[in-house]
């Protein structure tokens, strides 16, 4: 189960603390996931994915939240993150890229599409319900 009120205590100095030691740790790169997106976090002015490129100066794969494009290339142009992981805008349409490359819009996440379990079944019989 997910504590999604959770964070961390000590704030920008744990976000410190912490990358400091996956870099320490030779990483090559850290993939930052956020249930709060790429909002800044800790009065830091920062998201979790900008402490990371802050504190490690490592490719930062940012997530969370970006399935709208905008959010996604103002990340990048943030320098907050040098990729972006769209994971609900390609479980809603695994054409995600594709469609925003051409300007057409993808078809949105609907959490429906997962139930009752995260399968390629339950997904296929979502599609099948929206195309009618």
């Amino acid at each position: 189960m997910n504590d999604l009120t959770y964070v961390w205590p000590g704030g920008v100095g744990d976000a410190e603390v912490i990358f400091h030691v996956l870099k320490n740790a030779g990483v090559d790169f850290i993939h930052v996931s956020s249930h709060l997106g790429c909002a800044p976090v800790f009065a830091s002015g920062l998201s979790l994915a900008g402490l990371a490129k802050k504190f490690t100066g490592l490719p930062i794969i940012a997530n969370g939240r970006l399935h709208d494009p905008a959010a996604a290339e103002d990340v990048l142009a943030r320098g907050e993150g040098d990729f972006c992981s769209v994971g609900k805008g390609a479980l809603g349409d695994p054409a995600w890229p594709a469609k925003v490359l051409a300007g057409q819009d993808p078809i949105p996440f609907d959490p429906g599409m997962l139930s009752p379990l995260a399968t390629l079944e339950n997904m296929a019989a979502w599609r099948r319900r929206l195309a009618g």
